[in-house]
């Protein structure tokens, strides 16, 4: 029976994310004063996005305060200093301290073999913390906004079905800045090229779909990038269902063609056509 003064399961959650939030303070609180009102840093972040820079800012500064810090370049030209928070250097028996700027880089990033430093991690914990409570609910709204967005361009806009293992893709669907989407008039380019390669394009309503249909295989054609054409292979016959499994006994490989080559096109897709297909 429950003792009359014997806290809540949420009470006792309260007490342990205070008692954890103090726990984590206290760490930074312990750090020389200008390294810990550099890692309270994240309080003043108006989105997620800045605090990312934020973050990179951060391990920039630790990297340049630990490369002021280290003795001279050995004899091999090579730096190494101690961890700036942590006070940790490499775990190899052979050296001291970590490779400057990149091997400290990688401890205070978490990155590659090298185990994190603990200092950077409860900054990054208490960050991500503050950040999703401050920006959680413009987060959430916002993603609600742009699903509805997406969803009325789904209704108007041409889709393209590139895999029969996803649903059809609107043209930008995962286009970054470094890989964009075409213009019209490239994919009017690409949609020539396709047809050259002997592609056929089947439309069903706003859903049009690049076929390269033979009889034991299809090829589906992805014109949606600037620069390429993306291809997958699948062995027929198709299931009603993609699932792991069936992808792993039907997609045979993918493969791409440049927009820049210019001569024997029909070789070079068939040559990675054929050794898609042999995998």
């Amino acid at each position: 029976m429950k003792h009359w003064n014997q806290p809540s399961t949420e009470e006792e959650i309260r007490r342990l994310k205070s008692d954890l939030w103090m726990a984590r303070s206290t760490i930074v609180d312990l750090m020389p004063h200008e390294v810990a009102s550099l890692l309270r840093g994240y309080y003043s972040c108006a989105s997620r996005q800045e605090g990312h820079a934020w973050m990179d800012g951060v391990i920039d500064a630790l990297t340049e305060r630990a490369l002021k810090s280290a003795p001279p370049p050995d004899r091999f030209g090579e730096q190494r200093g101690m961890c700036p928070l942590c006070g940790q250097g490499s775990s190899s028996p052979h050296v001291e301290g970590y490779s400057l700027p990149e091997g400290l880089r990688r401890h205070l990033v978490g990155w590659g073999n090298t185990v994190r430093c603990r200092v950077m991690e409860t900054v990054s914990s208490l960050a991500r913390d503050h950040w999703d409570e401050k920006f959680a609910a413009a987060e959430q709204e916002a993603w609600r906004a742009s699903q509805a967005a997406e969803l009325q361009r789904r209704k108007t806009e041409t889709l393209y079905r590139v895999s029969p293992a996803s649903d059809p893709k609107l043209l930008d669907q995962g286009s970054y800045s470094w890989s964009p989407s075409r213009s019209d008039e490239q994919l009017a380019f690409a949609e020539e090229r396709l047809k050259s390669l002997g592609f056929q394009c089947v439309t069903d309503n706003n859903v049009r779909t690049w076929l390269d249909e033979q009889t034991d295989y299809v090829v589906y054609a992805d014109p949606r990038q600037a620069g390429r054409l993306e291809f997958e292979v699948w062995r027929k016959p198709l299931p009603k269902r993609i699932t792991p499994n069936s992808r792993q006994r039907h997609m045979a490989g993918s493969f791409h063609l440049l927009d820049s080559w210019k001569n024997d096109l029909l070789k070079k897709y068939a040559d990675r056509l054929t050794k898609s297909r042999a995998r």
